[in-house]
């Protein structure tokens, strides 16, 4: 009797785990694709808004270039359009200096995100020429996660423009180096004597301390 009734709390016990389990993967699952769906929207706005400029006459610098300027109203911390072309990075950029990773987990209306927002070191100035640019390795392919693509050399040969547009300006800039790394190199804390007018994004890849760096030098 006593071991049946032992039996049956074990049963209780696991299943309950097991609910919990998977209700934590399902909310998981769900907040990412509400995650994807949020930039899906503001890539769309500004893809929309600039098509709207375009028809009204505006010229624009090409055809990468967007119309960001209702992000910079809606969010102070906005700063730039980030864009690798034929790809699926196509991300704003915050920048905190005084709160560095204020959006390491939070969206670009502030609110709680497990994806967070690729966002700037925040030792850096977007006037310096050296730029770092963060951003998760997402499991279901968003943020960075598509930098890995550059450890196949036919990959990164098609895929060597990388555009960042800020206020002023729309910069290119072409993959010179791309980098298996970890927290510790160099280049993080020495970025301005080691290159010059480089743009560089930083994820996380294999253990907690290792990074992939994709490193590309301004051409325009």
């Amino acid at each position: 009797m006593k071991k049946s009734k032992v039996t049956t709390v074990l049963i209780v016990v696991l299943s309950l785990i097991m609910l919990g389990s998977v209700f934590m993967i399902g909310y998981e699952l769900l907040s990412r694709q509400n995650d994807k769906n949020e930039f899906d929207k503001l890539a769309e706005l500004v893809e929309e808004t600039a098509s709207v400029s375009a028809n009204e006459e505006i010229e624009k610098e090409n055809n990468y270039e967007k119309d960001i300027s209702m992000l910079f109203k809606q969010n102070a911390d906005f700063v730039g359009w980030l864009t690798i072309p034929d790809s699926e990075v196509n991300y704003p950029v915050m920048h905190t200096p005084k709160n560095p990773e204020k959006y390491l987990r939070k969206n670009f209306n502030g609110k709680y995100s497990m994806s967070g927002v690729p966002f700037v070191d925040y030792r850096c100035k977007l006037d310096s020429g050296n730029i770092i640019i963060y951003g998760h390795n997402m499991n279901n392919n968003t943020m960075f996660a598509h930098l890995v693509n550059y450890l196949n050399n036919d990959y990164k040969n098609s895929h060597q423009t990388i555009l960042f547009q800020t206020k002023e300006e729309l910069r290119e800039y072409s993959v010179i180096e791309v980098r298996k790394t970890d927290i510790y190199d160099t280049i993080y804390n020495n970025l301005y004597s080691e290159m010059q007018d480089v743009l560089i994004l930083s994820t996380c890849y294999g253990k907690k301390e290792e990074r992939l760096m994709v490193i590309a030098k301004r051409i325009k």
